[in-house]
Formats: C-alpha cells, structure tokens, sequence
C-alpha cells in the first residue's frame, strides 16, 4: 500500500514535485492517541480528504479516473514546520509513526467539519469539491506509478492554526456525526 499525499505548496500537478510519498507505517488508526514526537519539533496539523484507491491502474486519463476511488474520509496529516517552509521536504518531516490519520467515510457530496477542541480554529469542505483536484492527481500519478488497490490518496485541505502539542483534541464531523477524533499526548 502506498500513501500519496499532493503537496499543498504545488500548483501543477503534472510536476513530479506535486507529490510526497508517505511511508505506508505513518498511518495511525482512529480513536488512537497520537503521541507527539520530540525528534523535528514543532509540529502542525493539516485537514486532508483520504480517497482510497479501488482498482488497479496505470496511465489513467482524467476522465476516467472517477471510476478509481471511493467517496473519501476526512485525515489528518501531521507533519513538522519544517517541512512547510520547504519546497522539497525531507520525508523524516511528514513520513513517521501515525502520522495519517484518516476516519470513518464520508458520503460524496457530505461538507465535512475539522475542528480543534478549545480554539476557535474550524476547517469546512465538501468531498466532491475536491474531485477534479483528486482525477488530475490520479491523472498525473499514474502516469509515472502504478495506482494499486488499497493505495490512498491525500488532499490537502488547510492547515488547522495551532501548534500541535500535547492534549488536544482534533475532530471532524459531517451533519452531527463524528467521523475522525483524535487526541495528542
């Protein structure tokens, strides 16, 4: 399985710099504390729509590569500063242990709400808004790599304003209903 996340930083898809390969290790589980490393300090927290890959393929066109994911779920993906202020980050910056966090699903045209407990720091969006961001990155990836089943692909939303430090609690829901809760330790 791979985790593929679009860099939030690029504008053209079709640069191969567009995209950062995450290690298939970071992904947490919901529910689960995410225990905030030392090592690469300070950190943030960036809201990002996961779509799972569901059938195999390489060189999709655009147009076609609806047909290659599911309806998505709200993640999280926590990641040093560091790797913010770089073009080119090191994968030591967004690539360890429970990095990604991605929830329950959300249906296609759900808005989805990330929150930050105790701040004031809300994140709105709408699945299917992200669609032809998500086909021209399917498009484009596939194009140099093979899609797998099971592959997930990662849209940045926005970064949730807070330095991510212990105890806190980060969430999202979709009409009342919680999707992705997660607490820091």
């Amino acid at each position: 399985m791979k985790i593929v996340s679009l860099n939030d930083r690029a504008t053209d898809v079709k640069n191969a710099d567009a995209f950062l390969l995450i290690a298939d290790s970071a992904l947490g589980r919901n529910g689960r504390p995410f225990f905030v490393p030392e090592e690469y300090a300070p950190y943030e927290c960036m809201a990002a729509v996961a779509f799972r890959i569901t059938r195999l393929g390489k060189s999709i066109p655009e147009r076609f590569a609806h047909r290659y994911h599911d309806s998505g779920s709200p993640a999280l993906m926590f990641r040093s500063i560091y790797a913010s202020k770089q073009d080119t980050p090191s994968p030591a910056y967004y690539s360890f242990d429970s990095a990604v966090i991605a929830g329950e699903e959300a249906k296609e045209g759900d808005e989805v709400v990330w929150s930050l407990k105790n701040n004031d720091c809300e994140v709105k969006a709408s699945i299917s808004e992200l669609f032809p961001k998500l086909h021209s990155g399917i498009a484009a990836y596939s194009q140099m790599n093979m899609l797998r089943m099971g592959d997930m692909i990662l849209i940045p939303v926005a970064t949730l304003e807070a330095e991510v430090t212990p105890e806190m609690e980060f969430r999202a829901d979709c009409g009342g209903k919680e999707l992705l809760k997660v607490r820091t330790k």
